[in-house]
């Protein structure tokens, strides 16, 4: 195939350029009266280059020396600079990139499949299938493909993903990611997200309302408006400023939400729940402290510590740990509450309280109350079992119908 030599140092003026073109390094392109370069084979440039008119190749190579062009760059296979910078003022078109130290897109780019070794920049949008960056990665124009994989940081502005996977930290304004994020160590989003799963192993911040299937987040999450998803678990602490809707939610140490919570799964957490609106779930399991307005149960809840509501708490099986302090009314179909607690009052068709338990109220149809305990009053329909030493102030009443419960 013919070779067109560009000399080192000079200024060349080209237009259709048949086979291909070899530039030996410190050159600069610029176009005839067409107004473009067009290369029909391989353009290599063995140094430095700048091209100051729209370029078109079907592969392009650059050696040694930095790549500059001015205007739009069109490559019909693959771009490959190993160990040499590229800056491209322009638009891009290509199939696939392959870049060592340096990337830099201020104009729109479109290409298959991208790899940079060290930075990228993009100042436009970019569309692609796949893009792998070693280093770092800030893109102040919109991300669109499938898979966006990250060695290091990234800053992005705005994405519309199918995965995305980050070494290090990210920092994302605003977008939609319908797989995968995977981050290893901080992730913070500024705006409204959308995503399929969310796992980070270190902190998780989200700026604006989050969607999703799953979080799993190794330490904090932290979310400044409402979070829905269908799984959440958080090995330290999670705080919620909006409304939590979730599925099945693990935490292993503080929940605390600045709305109100709606689950359709089981809660775990290891230490404290601090809620200022209602709870609506199926099954609770609360380690220290539950605090809540209200809360409402449909299946089991074991809570131990201080549990606070000032408007009760409901489930269909309701169980107090030992030496807990409750404050608001208990409801359930079985309330059983343990040694050495107290509680205000306590409504259920059959309520237990374990030995050296101080209540206030209980009504219930069947009531059994265990040793060394004070009621200030009792009211049952069924049965009452009193333990030994058991102090009622007030003389027990059965009744054919008992007062409602709360919730």
């Amino acid at each position: 195939m013919v070779e067109t030599v560009v000399r080192r140092g000079s200024t060349a003026r080209l237009g259709r350029v048949e086979g291909d073109l070899r530039a030996e390094g410190d050159v600069e392109l610029t176009a005839d009266e067409s107004g473009r370069i067009v290369v029909t084979g391989e353009a290599r440039f063995d140094g430095a280059a700048r091209l100051r008119a729209p370029f078109e190749c079907q592969r392009l190579r650059v050696d040694g020396g930095p790549l500059e062009a001015d205007s739009e760059l069109r490559v019909a296979k693959d771009l490959r600079a190993d160990d040499a910078p590229v800056t491209l003022h322009g638009p891009l078109f290509a199939t696939d990139l392959d870049v060592g130290p340096v990337l830099r897109l201020e104009g729109p780019a479109t290409f298959r499949a991208g790899e940079v070794g060290g930075l990228l920049e993009v100042g436009a949008a970019a569309t692609f299938r796949s893009l792998s960056v070693g280093g770092t990665l800030r893109a102040t124009g919109r991300l669109t493909g499938e898979r966006l994989s990250v060695g290091g940081d990234a800053q992005v502005a705005e994405v519309d993903l199918d995965r995305i996977e980050v070494g290090g930290q990210v920092i994302l304004d605003r977008g939609a990611v319908r797989g995968r994020i995977e981050v290893g160590g901080v992730f913070s989003s500024r705006e409204e997200l959308s995503f399929g799963d969310l796992e980070v192993g270190g902190t998780a911040t989200l700026g604006g309302t989050g969607r999703g299937h799953g979080v799993e987040v190794g330490g904090l999450l932290s979310a400044a408006r409402d979070l829905v998803v269908e799984r959440l678990e958080v090995g330290g602490e999670c705080h919620i400023t909006g409304s939590l809707t979730a599925g099945a939610t693990e935490v292993g140490g503080v929940l605390r939400i600045g709305g109100g919570v709606t689950l359709t799964g089981p809660l775990e957490v290891g230490g404290r729940l601090e809620v200022v609106g209602d709870v609506v779930g199926t099954s609770a399991e609360v380690g220290d402290t539950f605090v809540a307005r209200s809360a409402r149960f449909s299946g089991s809840a074991e809570l131990s510590g201080t549990v606070r509501t000032s408007a009760g708490l409901r489930a269909a099986r309701l169980e107090i740990g030992r030496g807990a302090e409750v404050h608001g009314p208990l409801a359930g179909e079985e309330v059983l509450v343990g040694r050495g607690s107290t509680v205000e009052s306590v409504f259920g068709a059959r309520v237990e309280l374990g030995a050296h338990v101080r209540a206030g109220s209980v009504v219930g149809d069947v009531v059994e109350i265990g040793a060394d305990s004070e009621v200030d009053t009792v009211e049952y329909r069924v049965r009452l079992d009193l333990g030994r030493n058991v102090r009622l102030v007030r003389p027990a009443v059965q009744r054919t119908t008992l007062p409602p419960s709360p919730l």
